[in-house]
């Protein structure tokens, strides 16, 4: 199969391309810098806005490209940035696709379409929430619709993975400083392991799943139950509750995202006979824990092996 993606040196975009390379015959990445091509994998420059003209037909079109969520402060201007990165990017692919019609469009969503709700779940048939990301999301999949061939909504939950923030913040934290939760800590997070991301990105391909599709684990926790277990795991003591004031005062309308959160289930997912490789929090953490270290270790290796030879 022959793949555009768009966002393919992000966190996920990384980790699929690395997961569907054996089965690929071409996989074409857009990005802001110049790259190197490898074995099947050919990078064009581009701006955020259209699709290079050189990138020819394929199977797959895949959009995964946005402004990162957290990393600033939401000044009107980011929020801007945050809009305007996802809507062009989609619109991009929208029109390379009335060129080139693949054969599936992925585009990516969040959990964030519903706001910030309380803990009754939601499914792909709950409806869309009221505030800035809840906004943002719907936008983000009616730009999606637009396409002539009808996307693959992604709403993509907690990704959890050895290099995703929401897992390596909290560990280098955990074990270096004091643990910490998000009070109140009922906060649910609707979690995923990549590597039940990228096995269900290629479920959904190879049965031809269309719509909106809830990217999560069946078994959301809450955020005090992920510090206390990240904390137990690493032999550390019971984490502490940090204040919403404290948050609030940090990160602004931001705090929102981590100090609220909305349950969300895989309905759809479920439903067509996907199953999932990592149900258990526990179980996951703990691997990560072992990968993270034991790339660390390989590191302090290679480092000692240059000072002395």
């Amino acid at each position: 199969m022959r793949i555009l993606i768009t966002g393919g040196t992000g966190l996920i975009g990384k980790a699929f391309i690395s997961f569907i390379l054996p089965e690929a015959e071409a996989i074409f990445v857009v990005s802001r810098k110049k790259r190197a091509n490898q074995k099947k994998i050919f990078y064009f420059l581009w701006d955020g806005k259209q699709i290079p003209k050189e990138i020819p037909a394929v199977d797959w079109v895949i959009n995964l490209a946005g402004e990162p969520i957290l990393t600033k402060h939401w000044s009107k201007r980011q929020k801007q940035r945050l809009w305007d990165s996802r809507i062009w990017a989609t619109e991009a692919c929208v029109r390379f696709i009335e060129r080139h019609p693949p054969q599936m469009f992925f585009s990516a969503s969040a959990v964030g379409y519903y706001g910030t709700n309380p803990p009754i779940p939601k499914t792909e048939e709950s409806p869309c929430g009221k505030d800035f990301l809840a906004q943002l999301a719907s936008a983000w999949e009616r730009k999606a619709k637009e396409s002539p061939v009808e996307p693959t909504l992604l709403r993509f939950g907690i990704v959890l993975s050895e290099n995703a923030i929401p897992f390596k913040q909290p560990y280098y934290s955990f074990k270096y400083l004091y643990p910490t939760y998000l009070k109140p800590g009922t906060q649910i997070m609707p979690w995923i392991a990549m590597e039940d991301v990228l096995r269900a990105m290629k479920f959904l391909w190879d049965h031809k799943v269309s719509g909106a599709i809830n990217v999560v684990t069946p078994e959301p926790i809450t955020h005090h139950e992920y510090a206390s277990i990240l904390a137990k795991l690493l032999r550390k003591p019971a984490p502490v509750g940090i204040p919403q004031w404290f948050m609030r005062l940090f990160f602004g309308e931001r705090a929102t995202i981590l100090t609220k959160g909305v349950a969300v289930l895989p309905k759809r997912l479920t439903s067509l006979g996907f199953t999932f490789h990592h149900q258990s929090i526990v179980t996951l953490l703990r691997m990560l824990i072992q990968r993270i270290e034991r790339k660390s270790e390989r590191t302090t290796n290679e480092d000692s092996v240059m000072l002395f030879g």
